[in-house]
């Protein structure tokens, strides 16, 4: 621990930052096994998720904006980002499944302004949940044989 602090102590003068949370950030970072294993994911959702809501934060209108708020970001679809995120696949699969979606969500988003396309629309949003549930089954099979 005094190996981290001495740095640590220059850091906050310097800067002005409590030296509690640098410290705890330090310790935390030093006892986890493989921090940068999380790191990929952490400023993902800082740049996605984090900045989205920050931005949210000027559209308070009602007493429950924050409860509904949380409700939604921490809901369903965190829970299946997070269960999915456990395993990974090879990286040249997820580059050609990352390819693969985003032509169909962008074949989605044309589909859903035309109403003649509306049987494109239903096919691709049944691909979409059909690539989702694979995601799902494969991440449960994988972490089931480990």
């Amino acid at each position: 621990m005094a190996v981290v602090a001495q740095p640590i102590a220059s850091i906050t003068a310097r800067s002005g930052i409590p030296s509690n949370s640098i410290t705890v950030a330090a310790v935390c970072l030093a006892s986890c096994n493989r921090p940068l294993r999380i790191l990929k994911d952490t400023i993902i959702w800082g740049l996605l998720t984090g900045f989205a809501l920050l931005f949210k934060a000027t559209d308070v209108k009602s007493v429950g904006f924050f409860r509904d708020t949380a409700l939604r970001t921490i809901g369903l679809s965190a829970f299946v980002e997070f269960f999915i995120n456990i395993e990974s696949f090879h990286l040249v699969l997820e580059l050609i499944l990352q390819l693969v979606l985003i032509l169909v969500f962008g074949m989605l988003a044309v589909a859903s302004n035309d109403e003649d396309q509306r049987h494109l629309k239903r096919l691709l949003e049944g691909f979409v949940t059909l690539v989702g549930a694979i995601l799902i089954v494969t991440t449960a099979w994988k972490l089931g044989q480990s």
